[in-house]
């Protein structure tokens, strides 16, 4: 419950959180943390699905869906990093949840 209240929350309030927290210099910093909150619903979510899959003994899955996201983004971050700087990590890992979520939801609802 807590992630499904911060996500959107973090998302929308990036520019205000960052000059409150950093100050104006690190204002630009922002970008990056909208990024962070919208990946954050997908990791919940996904990260309960993989307990639940751990929770069932089917521990093949829940590490097949991780491996993926992970390769996914570091490609994604290969891409994104050298012209998006942190933004493009931040964008890379909200990607990698985010494509990985139907497909798991899917994934954990078929009984093995």
């Amino acid at each position: 419950i807590f992630g499904a209240v911060a996500a959107p929350l973090i998302a929308l309030l990036a520019v205000p959180l960052v000059r409150i927290t950093y100050g104006e210099d690190f204002s630009a910093a922002a970008s990056s943390l909208v990024w962070i909150g919208l990946g954050l619903w997908p990791f919940v979510v996904n990260s309960a699905r993989k307990v639940g899959l751990y929770a069932e003994g089917r521990e093949r899955g829940a590490v097949m869906f991780s491996a993926i996201a992970l390769a996914i983004q570091v490609v994604a971050c290969a891409a994104l990093i050298p012209r998006f700087g942190a933004p493009g990590a931040a964008l890379a890992i909200a990607a990698g949840e985010a494509a990985m979520w139907w497909p798991l939801r899917n994934y954990a609802r078929a009984r093995s």
